[in-house]
């Protein structure tokens, strides 16, 4: 009974249809195919990097006037990366629908519907699943890779955490809108488009090993890999990046807890 019923979990959702993947694109040459597989491999991190570039620009004027209002480090840090993540966006948009000539809509992010129960149930089932495989790999490549630092700890950038108001506004941030915008650019956007060119473990293998890249140290790499693979699968199992989502936001909330509130006791 309890196989039955995880199974009806794990199944595709068969009433998720009009969100379904793109069609693989067969008559369009494989040169030409390679061509947009680039495009769009390019697209999603040089956003990023562009829209970094952008308000790293503008910062020295935007942290005065944070600063006027009496908001922390912390506080100003979140706001800057916030504004970073949405001009990301944008500029995905903008270059998708008037470069690339392609529109781009909820749809297209994953978000064609609202969160189901199901998704919620179905991302913590893969949450487990993603955990066991990952601190699997970690261990065996602490190992027997020379250099690999199994534990260290991934360095986001935040300091002088000390307050409650800084730790909620973190919070939102890393937990929140971290994992929703990034289940939006690289399983929702990214995943999708690649599908249209490439067969699904091709897409999903780019997908992740970007995903890792843009993470930095090796060890954060190889476990974002994983769990990107793991996205991927959901995004195509249930056409829409909910269940995505709650498995990553259930990774970020527990780094969160343990980065944040445990080491500096909560405020």
């Amino acid at each position: 009974m309890a196989s039955r019923s995880l199974w009806r979990l794990l199944k595709p959702d068969a009433h998720a249809d009009d969100g379904a993947l793109p069609k693989k694109s067969t008559a369009v040459s494989w040169p030409r195919r390679l061509g947009f597989v680039v495009l769009w491999l390019a697209l999603v991190p040089g956003a990023y990097f562009l829209a970094a570039v952008i308000i790293s620009a503008v910062t020295p004027p935007l942290n005065q006037l944070l600063v006027a209002f009496s908001l922390t480090l912390p506080v100003r840090q979140s706001t800057i990366m916030a504004l970073v993540f949405l001009l990301t966006l944008a500029i995905v948009w903008a270059v998708a629908t008037f470069c690339f000539r392609t529109p781009v809509s909820l749809r297209t992010f994953g978000l064609q519907r609202t969160m189901r129960w199901r998704d919620i149930g179905l991302g913590i089932a893969a949450y487990i699943i993603y955990m066991a495989v990952a601190l699997f790999l970690v261990d065996l490549a602490g190992r027997f890779v020379p250099g690999f630092q199994a534990n260290q700890a991934q360095d986001l950038g935040f300091r002088d955490v000390y307050h409650t108001a800084d730790i909620i506004v973190l919070f939102l941030l890393l937990v929140l809108v971290t994992p929703l915008v990034e289940e939006m650019l690289f399983r929702g956007v990214l995943f999708g488009k690649l599908q249209k060119y490439l067969p699904v473990g091709v897409s999903a293998v780019l997908v992740s090993a970007v995903f890792a890249a843009l993470h930095g140290q090796w060890n954060v790499a190889l476990d974002v890999f994983v769990l990107s693979l793991v996205l991927c699968w959901l995004r195509l199992r249930t056409h829409n990046i909910w269940a995505g989502v709650v498995v990553h936001v259930i990774k970020n909330s527990l780094a969160f807890y343990l980065m944040y509130v445990v080491q500096h006791g909560g405020g």
